[in-house]
């Protein structure tokens, strides 16, 4: 997913792989990706609710459209949703945690969410429990993590990785 200091990509990255930003996937039987990221004209830029609203509905509609209410969805996103209470707010972060990604993650109700931006929560998960769901959140930070579900109970766990980033 990009996020703020994606915006050149010399190396071809993007271009290499599948940039899920604003798109759904189907990656395995029962098991889909959506992804939400936004970068600006500057490394420090960060998005606004507005900026990120539209991405938020687009990959809303693509769930409501394509996966079945039996089959499991993971949600990939730079920018976190905001809930307070799970993690604290850094005063940097604020402008990145957002209201949008929060709703969304209520609307269609991931088995799991990674997220990123907020450097001090990397290597933290916590469970988000809303009406009528619950979501996985996990921070892993550029070591990585793994998540491991169960397909058929939605059931997810994670494993931090150490060290270097795999």
């Amino acid at each position: 997913m990009r996020g703020n200091h994606d915006i050149l990509d010399p190396a071809g990255f993007f271009d290499g792989g599948r940039d899920l930003t604003g798109h759904v996937r189907k990656v395995a039987d029962h098991l889909w990706l959506a992804g939400i990221g936004w970068f600006g004209d500057r490394p420090y830029d960060t998005p606004g609710e507005s900026d990120l609203e539209k991405v938020c509905d687009s990959v809303r509609r693509q769930v409501l459209r394509q996966v079945l209410p039996s089959d499991r969805l993971i949600l990939l996103t730079h920018y976190p949703a905001k809930v307070p209470g799970l993690f604290p707010l850094a005063g940097y972060a604020v402008g990145g945690v957002l209201d949008c990604v929060r709703r969304l993650v209520e609307d269609l109700k991931p088995v799991a969410v990674v997220q990123g931006h907020v450097h001090e929560w990397f290597g933290t998960s916590a469970t988000f429990e809303y009406a009528g769901g619950r979501s996985l959140l996990v921070n892993p930070g550029p070591s990585g993590a793994i998540l491991k579900m169960a397909i058929e109970t939605g059931r997810v766990s994670c494993e931090f990785c150490e060290g270097d980033p795999p």
